[in-house]
């Protein structure tokens, strides 16, 4: 009698070969298992860019810079990309960032800065990737990399400034929270 299984377990053959050597397969349910945690490394680094995202609109409606409703309209594809790109490029860093603590009981200043940087760079070329798709499958030619090289001579200058000023400035703050909470770190499972 086969044990019965419910809509929410898969079932696996498995191969049961007798003395005889005729092979048969098998019914048995197998449980789902849990999705892995979120690590503390990918928290706190999201904490980071939410923090960093969160100052930089203040300061750009400080300076009276945040751009209409019109024009989020038309660069849609472009903010979603953004806040695509945010979580996954996220998830990259918290890995490198989490392989560099096992490693290393030194300094996390430079590392830190060097991460948000980076960040802020990975950004601007995943919504270029992203923008560069769109744009081919719209007007069915081969736009990428016309989307790469002018978000790269547009958009470069100001995606390495402000992660120049955000790592410098956020740089501080990361490295001092990693420091704090460095031995949770370092004993939790930080498999991604």
């Amino acid at each position: 009698m086969e044990a019965s299984c419910s809509l929410a377990q898969p079932i696996v053959l498995r191969t049961i070969t007798h003395a005889s050597s005729h092979s048969f397969y098998t019914r048995r349910c197998v449980p789902f298992k849990k999705p892995k945690k979120v690590t503390e490394t990918y928290k706190i680094i999201l904490r980071h860019y939410i923090i960093g995202l969160a100052i930089t609109v203040v300061i750009f409606w400080m300076i009276n810079e945040i751009p209409g409703i019109y024009y989020f309209e038309e660069h849609l594809t472009e903010w979603i990309a953004t806040l695509v790109a945010i979580p996954v490029i996220g998830l990259f860093m918290a890995k490198i960032l989490s392989n560099r603590l096992k490693r290393t009981n030194g300094k996390l200043y430079l590392f830190s800065t060097w991460i948000i940087l980076l960040t802020w760079v990975l950004i601007l070329y995943f919504k270029a990737a992203i923008v560069g798709i769109v744009t081919s499958i719209d007007q069915v030619q081969f736009k990428f990399l016309d989307s790469i090289i002018g978000f790269t001579i547009y958009q470069l200058w100001i995606f390495l400034g402000l992660g120049i000023i955000h790592g410098v400035i956020g740089g501080i703050f990361l490295s001092i929270d990693l420091k704090k909470n460095r031995p949770k770190l370092k004993t939790s499972h930080n498999n991604i």
